[in-house]
């Protein structure tokens, strides 16, 4: 297996299947699973809207579930978990003591999360929008005996570089940044198509091109131009297309190589 991440159900017997359960939920033969409270429906999930605490432990300790999560931080997320209105343009504006309550349960919940995948010995797959820094707090403070795996990586090199010093590991779909492709670590590298409609070869061959260096120069030195490679939906630049016969083939022989490495990582933190 080469996906760790999807939410597309006609994905699921190729990849790990990531969903917060519904009450009564039971895994399907022959799917792998990461179940947890994604923090788009905390709200939801505290007025009862989704399987109770005690399923969701009852789930992550089965055979079929291989992963916590996809739990997390989400500060750009509105309305926050503790507001009812259903539309966003209807949100009120919390105030400070609010919004700080309302950080705090979310944090309190990831970390509810973070306790279990260790109960279970589980990897933890996290969720992280504009909440680096606070997860990477809790992480110094738990000191977690099971990986903690960033989905949907597209942070910049600097940053790949801070979470794979704390130990973390980081999943790129199908958008990233190209220097940060490049700098991760094989071991600490992961793929996931989460919603994307590309399948997760093509996404491996992108992060591949990012990885043997294949983008030009200027791209090197404006890497925000060259994400523009990678947004959703784009083609392969006519640089990127353009390559020789000898490069398609060292390209493809780098690709396989990636491809079974990046298995052998699903393998040992994921045990498929």
């Amino acid at each position: 297996m080469l996906d760790v991440h999807t939410h597309r159900r006609e994905n699921r017997f190729r990849a790990l299947y990531s969903l917060t359960p519904p009450r009564g939920f039971r895994p399907e033969e022959g799917v792998f699973y990461s179940v947890g409270i994604h923090p788009w429906v905390e709200r939801e999930y505290r007025q009862g809207l989704f399987c109770p605490w005690e399923e969701l432990e009852a789930l992550a300790a089965r055979p079929e579930v291989r992963a916590v999560g996809e739990a997390g931080l989400d500060w750009a997320r509105r309305p926050l978990p503790d507001f009812s209105p259903a539309c966003l343009h209807e949100s009120p504006s919390p105030g400070g003591a609010q919004r700080a309550e309302s950080r705090r349960r979310s944090v309190e919940l990831l970390e509810r999360q973070a306790l279990l995948a260790a109960r279970v010995g589980k990897p933890l797959v996290l969720h992280c929008v504009k909440a680096v820094d606070d997860i990477v707090a809790l992480h110094r403070r738990l000191r977690p005996d099971v990986p903690w795996i960033f989905h949907g990586y597209r942070g910049n090199p600097q940053q790949a570089a801070q979470l794979v010093r704390r130990g973390l590991c980081l999943s790129l779909g199908e958008r990233f940044h190209p220097g940060a492709a490049a700098c991760i670590p094989a071991d600490r590298l992961l793929l996931e198509t989460d919603e994307s409609l590309l399948p997760i070869g093509e996404i491996l061959h992108r992060v591949a091109l990012a990885r043997c260096g294949a983008f030009s120069e200027k791209m090197q030195r404006f890497p925000e131009k060259a994400l523009g490679f990678f947004q959703k939906g784009a083609a392969l630049s006519p640089e990127l297309a353009a390559l020789s016969t000898q490069e398609s083939a060292a390209l493809a022989g780098f690709s396989a190589a990636l491809r079974e490495k990046l298995e052998e990582n699903v393998g040992r933190l994921f045990g498929v």
